[in-house]
């Protein structure tokens, strides 16, 4: 099951929310893990209470690369070049202390907060959230993990590093959307083309994916915020609940014993 959930060429392309839930969701209910993460920290929520430090080991993404992001807000449309009308939209929060992308037709959320290494999954419209073990989801999916904490996403949408995870190979430079950036092409190690990158000097981080099959995922709108630590946290009013009732609204029954 690993391979095909993960298989970059098969399934989850750039930040799509529901695709990005329902891999999780699959691949944590398969493996029964439904804990939480641990640990200490001194970053504090919006309701004043300590915000602990995850479990996921702390190689995985260095300061010094988490610096390079801009705090900005934006919006991550995914659309096909051949049916630019269907398009999908996320709204994305995200400076060195997190990330926070919303999908715009459920409201659901990921939040990321990069400090601490932890990772909720939020519903607003049913007023819950789940946060994810992520020792355990590093324990199963080793490879996919940085993924899941960090900033960049399988197809490198937002990453701080042109071509990431793939060949790349400066192209030149041109206008996009009244910035100059950079064009970089992405091939897999074994030389297929994987997709096309536009890389921002401006902003530091690559603000579109042009894939071979005409999807497109770009980020546009892209405004200077003012975001605090406190930014990448859940609110504290959700109420939080164990994997199998966000994904399908429905507590587990307590085992029977006659």
């Amino acid at each position: 099951m690993k391979a095909d959930l993960f298989n970059p060429r098969k399934t989850l392309s750039g930040l799509h929310l529901t695709n990005l839930f329902r891999i999780i969701g699959l691949a944590l209910l398969s493996a029964c893990i439904c804990q939480t993460a641990s640990a200490t920290s001194n970053i504090s929520d919006v309701s004043g209470s300590a915000v602990q430090e995850g479990n996921a080991s702390s190689f995985l993404y260095s300061s010094e690369n988490l610096h390079k992001l801009p705090t900005i807000s934006a919006v991550l449309k995914k659309y096909n070049e051949r049916n630019p009308e269907m398009v999908v939209t996320n709204w994305v929060k995200m400076s060195p202390n997190g990330m926070r992308i919303m999908d715009a037709d459920t409201k659901a959320e990921i939040i990321k907060n990069f400090a601490v290494q932890r990772v909720w999954l939020t519903n607003n419209k049913n007023k819950t959230s789940h946060e994810i073990d992520i020792a355990l989801y590093q324990e199963h999916f080793p490879e996919q993990v940085q993924y899941l904490v960090g900033p960049e996403s399988l197809s490198n949408i937002s990453g701080i590093k042109p071509c990431a995870d793939f060949v790349g190979k400066n192209s030149g430079k041109r206008v996009w959307r009244g910035q100059v950036v950079e064009v970089w092409d992405c091939h897999y190690t074994d030389g297929v083309k994987a997709n096309t990158q536009l890389f921002s000097n401006r902003w530091n981080i690559v603000v579109q994916v042009k894939h071979t099959d005409m999807q497109i995922e770009e980020l546009v709108d892209i405004k200077q915020e003012q975001l605090t630590e406190t930014t990448f946290v859940p609110d504290s009013t959700l109420r939080h609940v164990e994997i199998t009732e966000f994904m399908t609204g429905r507590a587990l029954l307590d085992t029977y014993s006659p």
